[in-house]
């Protein structure tokens, strides 16, 4: 399949994400929460298709941050995630905190986490039947 045929099979809203890795999958739970509304919101791994097909190599070779595939539109790390909470979480503690915070702070924040995800103990989640349905392999 080229490049042009899979962007246009492929959904508006797609949240990328490191598939492996337990504090992605129990954010991506979060989000799912919070716009279980939005049936055109997907998540995909950095290993599947889809993130093959729209991503540029940099981001598939990281993986050091979410990717937000937006109608068209990509946004990465505390952007990508300031955009959801914005969109879906308006008034939640989380979104006033990201509102609040400046860039730079934000982007310290999320590095430390995402490069210290690994060490934390969190247990790999199980994906309810209607997330599961909104994951692209």
């Amino acid at each position: 399949m080229d490049k042009s045929s899979s962007l246009q099979d492929s959904p508006n809203r797609i949240l990328f994400y490191d598939a492996e890795c337990s504090l992605c999958s129990k954010s991506i739970t979060y989000i799912h929460k919070i716009s279980k509304h939005d049936k055109e919101l997907y998540f995909s791994g950095f290993e599947s298709s889809a993130a093959k097909s729209l991503l540029t190599k940099d981001f598939l070779e990281s993986q050091e941050e979410v990717v937000l595939f937006w109608e068209d539109q990509l946004f990465s790390g505390p952007i990508a995630i300031e955009f959801l909470l914005k969109k879906y979480a308006r008034n939640s503690v989380l979104a006033w905190l990201f509102r609040l915070s400046p860039i730079f702070l934000q982007n310290i924040v999320y590095k430390l986490v995402a490069q210290n995800r690994d060490k934390l103990k969190i247990q790999k989640c199980v994906f309810d039947k209607d997330l599961s349905q909104r994951i692209i392999y």
